[in-house]
């Protein structure tokens, strides 16, 4: 991958590289970006086969440097470094980094050179921490070999050219980033990289795709859905291609999307573990629910196994494993888990249990039924309810805890031996778990309702109701201020003073938009997590009063 960038930086000096809508870099720019980030890498000890983190947040900086250590051989490791949680602490201590940097690389103090060679396919590309059973994170290691394979069978399958443009809307934290920014360099293409936070203002992102002439993006479905809600699809029109992924697409869903646009839809499936995706189905106007997650892709291999290892035969259902090219090396530091995981099928080759029950068609497409396990995803990040269930346990307060989906929120039933706030279980589960995984709304139970064989009745949970909050008014300027942003972004009526941002259907992406919301009215840049640690109108509003 690094060489395939290098002879673009030769190949189209002149030709623009990278985008964030106020700065552009062409080839040549980017080429002497690397060099000079590159450069400092070295003279801090940074050689092949190293590990370096950086932060999570899009930017011309984040992707410079990015470039720069993969460019030396080095793996580029994901970790969100504005969040200084447990979780995260956790996955740095499992990474073991030569560096972590939070900012660019310094001052280069010596001059550039090719002595690196180029990279084994077997050496590490990126390690990406993803969230684990035991509430600590997984960290998957993906090698060179298996991100140039996804590049050039994309390259096949939905080609682009010098003069495509491609959005870079996913967090770095999530592997498609890595197609978002390294697919475009390799061919001469430009990257558009959007504004922090701007997932969350579907305005904002349509005066940024339009003002870069985006003509390839890719989407999460909920996402998606939002944009289309906030746009009315309004800087889709210009697309070639329209990527989705990370969650489950609905017929509903393309069929709003065909009416604004006429790009290529394709629906891929893949989980972090198999590089960033491995099937691909083109929408067509006749595909009805639900919609296939498609064939294999180049190098890639498909099993649709029983319960003891057996072939299922075609429309029956079964797990999904996959084998071949598109395999991480397993987890970091933990060869049980990678075992556990990655197992040895007949013919000798690895296989990695995807945990989905999936069947194929006759015509080798494969279809996704749902989850063999208890993960689930929200927004497009994979959770396991297990996870937050055991870390919710650990707090002194709580005696038991049971997670369940509702909609696009995780909602927390809680046994409690003492009383305990809403805002001190989310600040404690944000300490120790990735933001997605902090549930937004709390139900105090004094027992949890028991099934006739004693396990717990999950279907008599989601049927307890939410306590709402009161709606005592607002009292400073500052308070009424936030009020009027938070009735809008969560589509109520009014908000009290003591109204708490997540029961009333508030989750992270709604804090994001809040974070968009807050920079455009008062011009600061406030971090998300504030959203989890005051989340009553009246904290948060006391803690932007003194940035202000």
């Amino acid at each position: 991958m690094p060489d395939w960038v290098r002879r673009s930086i030769t190949a189209h000096p002149d030709r623009p590289a990278l985008t964030d809508g106020q700065t552009m870099m062409t080839y040549a720019d980017l080429g002497a970006a690397i060099d000079h980030v590159g450069t400092s890498l070295r003279d801090r000890g940074v050689r092949r086969g190293d590990r370096v983190i950086v932060d999570a947040e899009r930017g011309l900086t984040q992707a410079v440097t990015m470039l720069a250590i993969l460019d030396l051989r080095a793996a580029v490791a994901v970790v969100d470094l504005q969040r200084r949680t447990q979780w995260a602490d956790h996955a740095i201590a499992k990474i073991n980094p030569k560096l972590v940097l939070t900012t660019d690389a310094g001052e280069p103090t010596s001059t550039p050179g090719d002595a690196h060679g180029s990279p084994s396919p077997g050496d590490a590309a990126y390690l990406l921490p993803t969230s684990g059973t035991t509430g600590r994170p997984k960290v998957v290691a993906v090698p060179h070999g298996a991100l140039a394979n996804r590049v050039r069978w994309a390259q096949r399958c939905y080609p682009l050219h010098a003069n495509d443009v491609v959005l870079q809307l996913s967090s770095p934290a999530f592997d498609f980033a890595f197609w978002e920014l390294l697919a475009p360099l390799c061919v001469g293409a430009m990257v558009a990289i959007a504004p922090a936070y701007s997932e969350a203002e579907p305005s904002e992102l349509v005066t940024f795709m339009a003002a870069t002439g985006v003509t390839v993006a890719h989407f999460v479905p909920s996402l998606l859905a939002e944009y289309l809600a906030g746009s009315g699809g309004s800087g889709l029109a210009g697309l070639r291609y329209l990527l989705c992924g990370g969650e489950r697409l609905t017929a509903d869903l393309c069929r709003r999307v065909r009416a604004v646009t006429q790009a290529r839809v394709l629906n891929q499936y893949g989980p972090t573990e198999a590089c960033i995706d491995f099937l691909t189905h083109e929408v067509t106007a006749t595909d009805t629910d639900p919609i296939p997650i498609g064939r294999p892709i180049d190098g890639v291999t498909t099993h649709v196994l029983g319960p003891h290892g057996e072939r299922v035969p075609d429309g029956q259902p079964g797990l999904l494993y996959v084998g071949g090219a598109c395999l991480a090396w397993g987890y970091l530091g933990d060869a049980a888990r990678t075992a556990e995981m990655f197992v040895p099928a007949a013919d000798g080759q690895r296989l990695y249990n995807t945990g989905d029950l999936v069947r194929r068609r006759p015509d080798g497409v494969m279809e996704i039924l749902g989850r063999a396990d208890e993960q689930v995803k929200i927004r497009g990040v994979r959770l396991e309810p297990a996870a937050v269930e055991a870390t919710l346990v650990a707090h002194p307060a709580v005696r038991h805890a049971i997670v369940l989906v509702s909609g696009e929120q995780l909602v927390a039933h809680l046994v409690l031996d003492e009383d305990c706030p809403d805002d001190e279980l989310r600040s404690f589960l944000g300490d120790r778990l990735p933001p997605a995984a902090v549930p937004s709304q709390y139900v105090r139970h004094s027992t949890l309702p028991k099934l006739p064989n004693g396990k717990v009745d999950r279907m008599a949970l989601l049927g307890s109701s939410v306590p709402t909050e009161t709606t005592d008014d607002a009292e400073s300027v500052m308070e009424r201020r936030i009020a009027h942003l938070w009735a809008g972004v969560l589509g109520v009526p009014s908000v009290g003073r003591s109204a708490d941002f997540f029961t009333l259907g508030g989750n992270s992406l709604l804090a994001m938009r809040m974070v968009a919301r807050v920079r455009k009215q008062f011009g600061v840049r406030v971090p998300v997590r504030l959203i989890f640690d005051a989340p009553t109108l009246a904290a948060y509003s006391a803690h932007l009063e003194q940035l202000t």
